[in-house]
């Protein structure tokens, strides 16, 4: 029964740091290490309870996941280390580097104690988040465009020029964790009849919430394009499938046209320019270091050999807006290899699936792929949701064998 309380208070508790307590209120100092792309206190949280999970069990379990966790864990601080050598970097440097990967330590003490209400708490509590952060950053958007307010103080405090788009402001902080989380409740609501309203409430506001505070057009495209690309996967039925086809490229065809021409291919200060800049010179860095990759190193701004490495000689290539190009640019083909080998354990896993978490992790695992040519799960805004994802599908004691009930 403690173990139960203990885990639930973790799971509330590493959520709250990447929501930064629902953004209500702003930590000074503090606030900065569990800010969008800093995530140390969480990693630091993550590797605590990984050495007191050690500690208390004295053994290091390969069942499952576990064994990739450690291994791929192993490569990362074998590449942090080897540019500590490289560029003199310090311990704090060399942590910063990492540290986004050590989150995925929190996963073994829960892979190894698989329990269904686990499952069921994590869903609920993630749902919860996200319901409540849809419902704080509507009201946000809708206080401040009418009367120019920002209420969520870590916003206050943060946010210096506001992004104004069509709807206008743009607020995009909490977009992991609601767009996620949505993707899910759609599958609960098309799978499950239990806790129907919450997920309703969670994939309506999270909907309000993606295309109109969000802004973000490719999210957007990506979030409805996994419903309809899951739809068809699944589908039997040769001629629905065909009709479902017809009408998503049609919605493809008056979605993207119109993002060309707004956006242009030679405009030298808009993302396409600087996308295809960032790509072009990671490409030529991948090829010149194709195992290992230029290996990790930290974004602090201090080192200029770093920042030419990070952000090219022009200076506005980003590793985190190429997804598996800046990835691999990163971690060469070993990385890669790593990651196929993760999705090798995931299929093989989600076909011992009943057909109703089958779909709805189905649902995730096609979003993430969809948007990995801009987003990677691996880049430090996003990895913070991986470890669940990875538990709720390692962790799901239902197979093809078990009942199909609540259908």
């Amino acid at each position: 029964m403690k173990k139960n309380i203990v885990y639930k208070i973790i799971i509330v508790l590493f959520l709250l740091l990447e929501t930064r307590f629902l953004y209500l209120k702003h930590f000074g100092n503090f606030d900065n290490f569990i800010s969008y792309k800093n995530k140390i206190i969480i990693s630091i949280f993550s590797l605590i309870l990984f050495i007191i999970y050690l500690i208390i069990t004295k053994k290091i379990s390969l069942k499952k996941i576990n064994k990739w966790i450690y291994i791929f864990i192993i490569y990362i601080v074998i590449e942090g280390l080897r540019n500590v050598i490289a560029y003199g970097l310090n311990p704090s440097q060399f942590l910063l580097s990492i540290h986004g990967y050590l989150i995925l330590l929190i996963i073994p003490m829960f892979a190894d104690d698989p329990k269904e209400e686990y499952k069921e708490y994590i869903i609920k509590t993630i749902t919860m988040f996200s319901i409540l952060l849809g419902i704080l950053f509507i009201l946000q958007a809708i206080i401040y465009n009418k009367y120019n307010i920002l209420f969520l103080d870590v916003l206050k405090k943060t946010i210096e020029i506001p992004d104004i788009r069509e709807f206008g402001i743009r607020l995009t902080q909490p977009s992991t964790i609601i767009v996620f989380s949505s993707i899910m409740s759609f599958g609960y609501l098309r799978k499950y009849k239990q806790n129907k309203a919450m997920h309703l409430i969670n994939l309506i506001l999270g909907t309000v919430y993606i295309i109109v505070v969000a802004q973000t057009r490719m999210m957007t495209f990506c979030f409805f394009s996994s419903f309809i690309i899951t739809e068809l996967i699944m589908i039997s039925n040769k001629k629905r499938a065909l009709n479902i086809l017809i009408v998503f490229l049609i919605i493809v065809i008056n979605i993207l046209f119109p993002i060309i021409l707004e956006n242009g291919f030679d405009n030298s200060t808009g993302s396409v320019y600087a996308r295809r800049y960032a790509i072009e010179y990671y490409i030529k860095g991948v090829e010149k270091n194709p195992l290992f990759g230029v290996g990790l190193l930290p974004d602090d701004k201090v080192n200029s050999d770093i920042e030419i490495i990070l952000h090219g000689e022009k200076g506005y290539a980003n590793v985190t807006d190429v997804g598996m190009v800046g990835y691999i640019y990163q971690l060469g083909l070993i990385g890669l290899g790593f990651v196929i080998i993760l999705v090798k354990k995931i299929i093989d896993r989600l076909k011992q699936l009943n057909k109703r978490d089958y779909y709805i992790y189905m649902l995730v695992y096609i979003y993430i792929i969809i948007t990995s040519a801009t987003l990677s799960i691996f880049d430090v805004q996003r990895i913070v949701i991986l470890p669940f994802i990875l538990l709720l599908t390692f962790n799901n004691k239902e197979d093809l064998n078990d009942i199909e009930k609540n259908i």
